[in-house]
């Protein structure tokens, strides 16, 4: 950065940070799994604003996990199988 503002290069920083989604006891539950899921799942969650983690009062947690777990089942189905198998497995 240093080098190029001694020279007015422009440039850019990726400065990717963790992305939290704040869930707060009176939003809308369905909105958010819905907003939150399509956010981190979006291109594979290659995306630099893709949610990281999800903080959530502990009055809706399991309202909204199970929302989430919805939205995403919409999104790949309920017949999941692992891409890759682990050692052991």
């Amino acid at each position: 950065m240093q080098k190029a503002a001694e020279n007015l290069t422009p440039f850019s920083l990726e400065l990717g940070g963790k992305n939290p989604c704040v869930v707060a006891a009176d939003a809308r539950l369905d909105y958010a799994a819905k907003r939150i899921a399509w956010g981190k799942l979006f291109n594979c969650g290659q995306s630099c604003v893709s949610p990281d983690y999800v903080l959530i009062d502990k009055k809706v947690k399991d309202q909204f996990l199970e929302l989430i777990s919805k939205e995403i089942s919409m999104f790949y189905g309920d017949n999941l199988r692992p891409v890759m198998t682990l050692p052991g497995s």
